[in-house]
């Protein structure tokens, strides 16, 4: 690596952030297509990074990093956008091998419904993004979150193909347009906290074991619905005492706190 290198870019439809250098250790986070990173280090074959989006720090494999300098850094983060619509598989034309582009990915110098991918400009026949003034906070959070419906839980996973909880309400606030900490307890000081019975579309509610141990949290919709990953992206209730699975019958998990970043 030279020295003016100290930049990256996930160039992969989904990349491990993992706790060390190793394959076996902690996946902690994941970075999305487009998504940059900081380069700090690298040992062994792997890379620490910090992300852009979150600061969250961790080791990814040298066989998947995408390194560029900061010239190239500054001009991708230019005008980058959110994708907000359903995962779309971008053709060999523009790669190696086709891949998925999967919602919440970020984008790369979006222009006039094109973005930047591996040194050609991608342009799209269809819509890309609605987070351009044309849909507010309040309709796109629930239209992503429903993209999400039966992902599978994966601890640390921030995509479709695996998503823990608090990776599950920051990427639906990204394509909002609205930038959260990575974990529940980071997320839990954002925003105007509010009573259970003021709880409206696109709000948020933390739960743990006690107020100061916030350990899962979730999205509001309509109806008195409420969808989080637990398991899997699933939809159930809630009530003051936490959420209520109707498949098991029970209470899951213990409310604490419910919050408004969408004022």
């Amino acid at each position: 690596m030279t020295g003016e290198r100290k930049y990256g870019v996930c160039a992969v439809s989904c990349l491990p952030l993992r706790a060390f250098p190793d394959e076996k250790s902690e996946m902690v986070s994941m970075f999305l297509f487009g998504e940059l990173y900081h380069v700090l280090g690298s040992e062994q074959g792997w890379y620490q990074v910090s992300a852009e989006y979150d600061d969250y720090i961790g080791w990814i494999s040298g066989s998947a990093v995408h390194l560029i300098t900061g010239k190239e850094y500054r001009y991708l983060a230019e005008g980058s956008k959110t994708l907000t619509r359903p995962a779309f598989l971008v053709p060999e034309e523009y790669s190696d091998h086709p891949f998925m582009i999967l919602p919440g990915s970020s984008l790369p110098a979006f222009r006039d419904n094109s973005f930047v991918l591996g040194g050609k400009t991608f342009q799209s026949a269809g819509p890309l993004v609605t987070n351009d003034g044309t849909l507010n906070p309040l309709a796109q959070v629930p239209l992503t979150a429903m993209l999400f419906l039966n992902a599978p839980y994966l601890w640390g996973g921030r995509s479709l193909f695996g998503v823990d909880c608090s990776g599950f309400v920051q990427v639906v606030f990204k394509t909002a347009g609205i930038r959260l900490p990575r974990d529940a307890s980071q997320q839990a000081q954002i925003g105007k906290t509010i009573s259970l019975r003021e709880a409206r579309t696109g709000d948020i509610a933390f739960f743990g074991p006690a107020p100061g141990k916030i350990t899962h949290t979730g999205i509001f919709l309509d109806n008195g619905r409420f969808i989080h990953a637990s398991g899997k992206v699933r939809i159930d209730t809630i009530d003051e005492r936490g959420i209520f699975s109707a498949e098991r019958k029970q209470i899951t998990h213990a409310l604490q706190l419910v919050k408004r970043v969408i004022l």
